[in-house]
């Protein structure tokens, strides 16, 4: 009796600090929410990605303008257009742009898929007019240029939580590990003492 208490003891403490190593070891990408702040509308061509907030939430655009996306936090974002239609493509990392180019007027939603109720719109041309439907076609594509030569930059945050986040995805494993072998060992041991009550009686 005294060895399955411990054997409870054991396994739960094990399972706490695989599940905590989880969560803490997973990016803060991952964790869901998104902005909180009161939407803004402007117009213009440039939207940032900030505190988890796409600002301006709503951009107003000419037809034939490109609208670009920047990224300025340190965690992933996604620039998401309704139905996957247009987008990034992929996770922005801090500093990362992406630019599309709205030729025909309409409304464009986006969303960051990492963090739901980040959320934002792009609005070209005249959205009164009943011409004006949801996203009539997807945007284009814009190609940037790469810059003519490398700039040194300091190491992004991404890097770090990169490896904070294997160092607790080892933590987690190794826990893990340790969980399984205890098991075993007292099922082993739980099994060792039967036969040995068997050959008693």
């Amino acid at each position: 009796m005294r060895t399955k208490r411990r054997f409870i003891s054991w396994s739960l403490m094990l399972l706490v600090i695989s599940a905590a190593s989880l969560a803490l070891g997973a990016p803060a990408a991952n964790a869901g929410g998104g902005c909180h702040s009161d939407a803004v509308a402007a117009a213009g061509i440039r939207v940032t990605l900030s505190e988890l907030c796409f600002g301006p939430t709503v951009l107003y655009a000419n037809p034939g303008e490109t609208v670009t996306w920047t990224n300025e936090d340190s965690t992933a974002h996604t620039v998401t257009g309704l139905g996957f239609r247009w987008g990034s493509g992929g996770d922005l990392a801090q500093g990362d742009t992406v630019s599309y180019l709205f030729a025909q007027p309409g409304i464009y939603p986006y969303s960051c898929i990492i963090h739901p109720g980040m959320v934002g719109a792009v609005v070209v041309g005249d959205a009164g007019s009943p011409s004006a439907a949801l996203g009539l076609a997807a945007p284009a594509p814009v190609r940037q240029n790469p810059p003519a030569a490398p700039i040194a930059q300091p190491a992004p945050a991404a890097s770090v939580r990169t490896v904070a986040s294997g160092f607790w995805r080892a933590v987690a494993l190794i826990s893990l590990s340790l969980l399984v072998g205890v098991a075993v060992t007292v099922a082993l041991r739980w099994q060792r003492d039967r036969r040995g009550s068997y050959a008693v009686s």
